[in-house]
């Protein structure tokens, strides 16, 4: 690939493969029947939030979330994560959070115009375990021209089948005697002829409304030394390129099952440390 940009090769690496990102499934709610909305005003909400620390300003985007394995109860690592988060009647931000995730004006105005007289509360399952894999790639030998990302979401039938079992169990909590809700999802032409019932519906609806969740992770994957897809060692030096290392979430040979903020930084970490181990090693033998 760099020499078709007439770009020196130093060392042949799979730098840009296995590219692997948490996605979730957005535009899927249940409607709650509660009666103790009281509408405000965006000058009210910061009101409440600079005089009490109370109200939606003073409560993250997603409040509550869940873990499970949807595949094995006992596996020590889960499966899908659900982000739950609260729009009373009237919320302000649902437009612009929706449009954050680059969905149709249409789309986000079903949304809007349904939450003027009902309370929301969103479910979004999302994959922690990902099975497909994408790649990056350069579009010019240019360093500020952007790369080609190739996301490859949703090309292993296992994560399609892993999401349609989080909508359902979803359905179920949304529908229990605690939440007492009922579902609301967009209507999409290209679904209505599926039975809503049925597993065919659920991947119709899956395919048009996964969303990414920005954690992108695996391009220069960590590996030993007869690993053919490895670009970096257990010390995160480059194979084959004399002081240069890797040291945020692209080394991650398999993405996290969780977010990927703290475990980046906690490879930052590592990284230091073994840095300024290594020199002072030098530094203590040249004295």
């Amino acid at each position: 690939d760099l020499e078709t940009l007439d770009i020196p090769v130093v060392k042949d690496l799979k730098v840009g493969y296995n590219l692997q990102d948490h996605i979730f499934l957005t535009n899927f709610y249940a409607s709650l029947n509660l009666t103790d909305d009281s509408p405000k005003s965006e000058t009210d909400h910061m009101y409440f939030y600079l005089t009490r620390r109370s109200d939606v300003y003073a409560v993250p985007l997603s409040p509550s979330l869940l873990f499970a394995n949807l595949n094995d109860a006992t596996a020590e690592r889960p499966n899908i994560q659900f982000h739950f988060w609260n729009a009373p009647r009237k919320n302000l931000f649902i437009a612009e959070y929706l449009n954050s995730l680059s969905f149709k004006p249409e789309v986000i105005q079903a949304v809007v115009n349904f939450n003027q007289d009902h309370h929301l509360l969103a479910m979004y399952p999302k994959l922690i375990q990902p099975k497909s894999r994408g790649r990056v790639t350069l579009s010019s030998k240019n360093p500020l021209v952007r790369p080609k990302i190739a996301h490859g979401y949703l090309t292993e039938p296992e994560d399609v089948k892993v999401v349609v079992q989080g909508m359902k169990l979803a359905f179920k909590l949304m529908e229990s005697k605690s939440l007492n809700g009922k579902r609301y999802l967009i209507p999409v032409p290209k679904c209505a002829k599926f039975d809503p019932e049925s597993d065919q519906f659920y991947e119709c609806y899956v395919r048009h409304f996964m969303s990414t969740v920005y954690h992108p992770a695996g391009t220069c994957k960590m590996g030993p030394k007869n690993d053919p897809d490895a670009v970096v060692d257990a010390t995160l030096k480059v194979y084959g390129v004399s002081g240069l290392r890797v040291a945020d979430s692209s080394i991650m040979p398999t993405i996290v099952s969780g977010n990927t903020n703290v475990p980046t930084m906690m490879i930052g970490e590592k990284a230091a440390d073994m840095i300024k181990e290594e020199w002072l090693k030098k530094t203590h033998t040249e004295l």
